[in-house]
């Protein structure tokens, strides 16, 4: 998720019609500047270049995951239509090895279609394939440690929940829960509601899901973390 201030400036993004390797090109009203979502930078225009701020608060996830966790939750509608199935055409391409009109990375350090959670940190960009994240797992990204988790064969519509640990903390599974050690405190927690207990205070990770092609066609220079 993105801010929409640039330069003390409240902008109003609208979908370009355009995709830059497979992914969605925005375009903001004021500048007419064009913006790729995949590297959070604008490609084209007045802000060519520059970074867009990135906010945490999306939340990628399916609706039944939601409504488990938010069962009064109310659904928007189009024309009184509160769902809309998925053409042949966008089936075929979730089960095809393939990219986008038959797109590859060129970089074989992953499968074009390989799952992945991907960030910008301090200048570098990462990927963490989902092999590595399924049932929880704590990756070293620079300096910094992240905890990353996602249930084993969730689908491309769950994304990974991630979360920035601190210096001393130290986390390890029980069982089906989690003990996250700081200091003399111990906090057991189930992690299935994408959520930690609210006296650790730590703070979400700004990445997203996609694929590998999508994802090293816009970074090339990305870190893969190893599986």
């Amino acid at each position: 998720m993105y801010s929409r201030v640039i330069d003390d400036e409240v902008v109003t993004f609208d979908t370009s019609g355009g995709l830059l390797n497979a992914s969605l090109v925005m375009i903001d009203h004021e500048s007419t500047s064009y913006w790729s979502i995949m590297s959070g930078r604008a490609i084209w225009g007045r802000h060519r270049g520059r970074p867009l701020q990135v906010v945490p608060g999306a939340d990628k996830t399916t609706y039944g995951d939601w409504r488990d966790r938010h069962p009064h939750t109310r659904v928007l509608s189009v024309d009184g239509n509160e769902h809309a199935t998925l053409s042949q055409r966008y089936d075929r391409y979730f089960a095809s090895p393939e990219g986008f009109r038959s797109m590859s990375s060129g970089d074989d350090r992953l499968v074009d279609k390989d799952l992945l959670y991907g960030l910008h940190e301090a200048g570098t960009s990462w990927a963490v394939p989902h092999t590595r994240i399924g049932g929880g797992a704590v990756v070293a990204i620079g300096e910094k440690r992240l905890f990353l988790w996602r249930r084993p064969g969730d689908s491309p519509f769950q994304g990974s929940a991630a979360w920035w640990l601190a210096a001393a903390d130290t986390l390890q599974p029980q069982g089906k829960s989690w003990l996250l050690r700081r200091g003399a405190d111990n906090y057991r927690f189930d992690v299935s509601n994408r959520a930690f207990p609210e006296a650790l205070d730590l703070r979400p990770a700004t990445g997203f899901d996609t694929y590998w092609y999508v994802w090293s066609l816009t970074n090339p220079d990305t870190r893969v973390i190893a599986r």
